[in-house]
């Protein structure tokens, strides 16, 4: 997509788990032989590696291409969820009855994760940094047996950029308090998993790419649902419309679209301070919490609006 002159990719990388036909977890390693450096390759399209497939932990993972457009952005994720059961349900280690999980957070029975091999149970991510504080986030400590399964966005931009140079991590960062505002915020409405929450997806969370900025604190339950899919993908044209108003210019007081003081085509959340925003998204919904409360006002006002929040319950 072209936005004030700059050509917007947008690819994923969520990370889902294989469960019986019961819904009890399965180790993901004997389905793929592909790993973070070398993917496995399910099928060639147009466009070369359309699906492309590696064992993540107890997970499985696929990566999408970037794309420019929607129905390619949709059609790449929806190419790999059909290749991921093809594999589960059929070949040498496949069951009929197996099923792609939709659980955020998966516990495995103790025989199993006992049984998988010690290199699918450490947690070997590299870091990633806050928007907020610019600091490296704390490494995660799961509960035995347990983990949770990301649904990263990744945001292009720019090629080969330098992820050290000040402007572009000013960019990145302004992008993921964007998303956070435009995206997960509205999301806990349909989708609040804060048991992932104490390990993963905390608000601000990124990286930053030399195409642009991996957004992490989704997790995969947006991939599932078409609507779904289509909020993330605009929720990504809100936010880099937000961030970049000229073509290849950054405006440095336009980090903060929670502090934006002049007219907008958005509803804002007039309650929300942007610390308001972090704990939200950090802690999930409270019953009878004052700030949730002032804030689905605020949600309602926006969907009176024509704002759309797919699956919400407001």
């Amino acid at each position: 997509m072209k936005i004030n002159g700059l050509n917007i990719t947008v690819g994923a990388d969520p990370e889902v788990f294989v469960a019986a036909g019961n819904g009890r977890g399965l180790p993901a390693y004997p389905y793929s032989t592909g790993t973070k450096k070398k993917p496995e390759v399910l099928e060639e399209g147009l466009r070369g590696d359309i699906c492309r497939l590696q064992v993540d932990g107890m997970a499985l993972e696929f990566n999408t291409l970037p794309f420019d457009g929607w129905l390619g952005f949709d059609r790449g994720i929806v190419k790999n969820l059909q290749a991921i059961e093809s594999r589960i349900t059929k070949g040498d280690f496949g069951h009929a009855n197996n099923i792609i999980s939709k659980r955020q957070t998966m516990k495995f029975s103790k025989k199993q994760y006992e049984n998988t091999p010690e290199e699918h149970k450490e947690l070997g991510c590299d870091p990633d940094f806050c928007a907020y504080t610019l600091e490296a986030n704390d490494k995660p400590e799961p509960e035995y047996a347990t983990r949770t399964a990301g649904g990263h966005i990744h945001i292009g931009w720019t090629e080969e950029a330098d992820i050290h140079d000040q402007g572009h991590i000013e960019a990145c960062v302004a992008i993921v308090k964007a998303m956070d505002y435009f995206f997960s915020l509205p999301m806990l409405f349909s989708a609040d998993d804060a048991s992932r929450r104490k390990l993963y997806g905390k608000a601000g969370c990124f990286r930053v790419k030399p195409y642009g900025v991996e957004y992490r604190t989704p997790s995969n339950f947006w991939i599932f649902k078409e609507n779904f899919r289509k909020f993330a993908f605009t929720s990504v044209h809100r936010s880099v419309t937000e961030v970049f108003k000229q073509k290849g210019q950054f405006y440095c007081e336009n980090v903060n679209p929670l502090e934006r003081t002049d007219n907008w085509e958005f509803v804002k959340f007039p309650r929300l301070t942007t610390q308001g925003l972090v704990d939200l998204i950090n802690t999930g919904l409270r019953g009878g919490d004052d700030a949730e409360g002032e804030v689905r006002k605020d949600m309602k006002l926006m969907l009176r609006s024509g704002y759309s929040i797919p699956g919400s319950a407001l």
